[in-house]
């Protein structure tokens, strides 16, 4: 069993409580990458905000023809521009967030913490 610690008097060192084998502090200057779980967390993010987008643009095109009941070749566009706005934000959710994590860096000094893009 240890003894307990006696609090420091004045004039008494000072012992540094730090472990031998603790981590350094991430203050000392060297550039990281994010976490690379960050990437599924954007993507889960992206997907979510695809869904609502579409089932948004999905309530908006149905309203329209309905309320409208606009001509065949109307209601094809709509439904096309529904289509592809959904593809398009669907893919850029899912690619962008690899792409910006690989550009993307930071580094920690006494100064304060740099990010890089």
């Amino acid at each position: 069993m240890a003894a307990p610690e006696q609090p420091a008097t004045e004039g008494s060192p000072v012992l540094d409580e730090t472990p031998a084998d603790a981590p350094s502090s991430i203050a000392d200057g060297v550039e990281r990458s994010l976490d690379p779980r960050s990437v599924l967390l954007d993507q889960l993010v992206g997907w979510i905000f695809t869904g609502a987008l579409s089932f948004g643009l999905l309530v908006v095109l149905v309203i329209v023809f309905f309320a409208a009941s606009p001509a065949g070749w109307v209601t094809a566009l709509l439904a096309l521009f529904w289509a592809a706005t959904t593809l398009a934000v669907g893919w850029f959710s899912h690619r962008w967030p690899a792409v910006y994590h690989r550009h993307v860096s930071y580094k920690v000094d006494e100064r304060g913490i740099e990010i890089r893009t």
